[in-house]
């Protein structure tokens, strides 16, 4: 499993695309039961790259929170770097959604992480992403300002090249605030030192670099150079490129008295902003649809969690009702058993005290008589004394008296 995410992550490092999910899929199952937060984090953000490289927003946004959800910041071996990754990630997808506030937070959060890995690259160019989110907010002083923090940070570094970089869009700003001479300032750094621009060729990497040139050669009054710059621009396939060059030439042409060409590009400028328009609301639908489809998909999941959880309330409820009734009978059917024993042991003892009375008695009974046969013994023992002593004092003879006495002595 861990060699699935090693092999989608250098996909993913190297631009390409997985053309299945399915061992993915797997792969984060499996993570989500027997992996590290670690581990969970990076799949759901690779499974995330996959849907992002789908085109599906709403189920790479999702993935991206789930991977973030899994993080513990308070551990030593929370992988900030992926944290900063995933954030990363998440700002651009909100960028080409339109969403600057959006994009701010994530960036931001991108920002903190990035800090907390030391990777002050990443903490740098998000400066960078900040500024964009600032111009399509309306706020071009922060926009400009930011990417001038952005450039002097790289310069400190060291860094020429990305120092350059970043400065592509500056000049624009620039010259919105009317900073002419500073926009040509950094103009010349982009060219001389960006890998962004091939200046042997005159070819930018990326085409909207052509307006700025086109606008700065017209700010200048070269009304020629910002013609081809703006000429170069209308080649591309972009609608909205093509419009801000049809804007570009109108102003050139209006500003020149030449109407005739300034009409035409007039007219070109509005078809081509109606064709954004339409481009833009197509993908908007598509993106609506793609997010209520999913909405869609999420509620009825819920629903079947819902009807899931409620049937295990039940299931629940009546094992705890059984168990407490079952408990109950148990418990009523022990005390019976107690009482019936305490019930038991007390006859037995109220028995055992009866008996030792009855016994009692007849002891008493049997001393009683006992003294009484006694009693009449000595009585009667008296009497005949008493007689035997009064035939004594009759008889005048010793040895009768004697021999009597004799007698006396051997019947008791």
């Amino acid at each position: 499993m861990l060699g699935i995410l090693k092999h989608a992550d250098s996909l993913n490092v190297n631009y390409l695309s997985m053309e299945d999910d399915t061992l993915l899929h797997k792969a984060v199952a499996w993570f989500d039961r027997w992996g590290t937060s670690n581990d969970r984090i990076r799949a759901h953000y690779l499974l995330g790259c996959y849907y992002r490289d789908l085109g599906s927003a709403p189920e790479a946004l999702e993935e991206y929170y789930t991977a973030v959800s899994y993080a513990d910041t308070s551990v030593y071996d929370c992988d900030y770097h992926q944290l900063s990754r995933i954030h990363g990630q998440m700002a651009e997808l909100y960028l080409k959604e339109y969403l600057p506030q959006e994009m701010l937070k994530e960036s931001s959060r991108c920002q903190n992480y990035s800090l907390l890995d030391g990777d002050s690259l990443m903490w740098i160019t998000s400066f960078g992403r900040q500024s964009l989110a600032y111009y399509l907010l309306g706020n071009t002083a922060m926009a400009a300002y930011l990417l001038e923090k952005e450039y002097d940070l790289f310069c400190k570094a060291g860094d020429t090249v990305n120092a350059a970089n970043s400065v592509e869009a500056l000049p624009l700003y620039l010259m919105e605030k009317g900073k002419v001479n500073e926009a040509s300032y950094f103009i010349h750094l982009f060219e001389e030192y960006s890998e962004y621009y091939d200046k042997i060729n005159d070819i930018a990497l990326h085409d909207d670099y052509y307006y700025i040139k086109g606008l700065y050669f017209h700010k200048t009054n070269n009304t020629d150079s910002a013609i081809i710059f703006f000429r170069k621009l209308l080649s591309t396939e972009n609608t909205r490129f093509r419009e801000m060059a049809c804007n570009g030439l109108y102003q050139v042409f209006i500003e020149t008295n030449q109407h005739d060409s300034a009409l035409k590009y007039a007219d070109l400028s509005y078809q081509e902003s109606y064709m954004d328009f339409r481009e833009r609301s197509t993908d908007e639908l598509r993106r609506l649809s793609a997010i209520y489809d999913y909405s869609r998909h999420q509620k009825i999941a819920h629903q079947k969690e819902l009807e899931a959880a409620y049937s295990l309330h039940i299931l629940w409820m009546t094992l705890f009702v059984g168990f407490s009734v079952i408990s109950f009978l148990i418990i009523l059917y022990v005390h019976q058993l107690w009482s019936k024993r305490k019930q038991i042991e007390s006859l037995t003892r109220e028995y055992s005290y009866h008996i030792q009375q009855i016994l009692q008695s007849e002891e008493n009974l049997k001393t009683e008589s006992l003294v009484e046969t006694k009693r009449l013994a000595a009585e009667q023992l008296n009497e005949s004394y008493r007689q035997l002593m009064q035939m004594l004092k009759i008889a005048d003879n010793n040895s009768t008296e004697w021999s009597l006495r004799c007698l006396l002595y051997a019947r008791f």
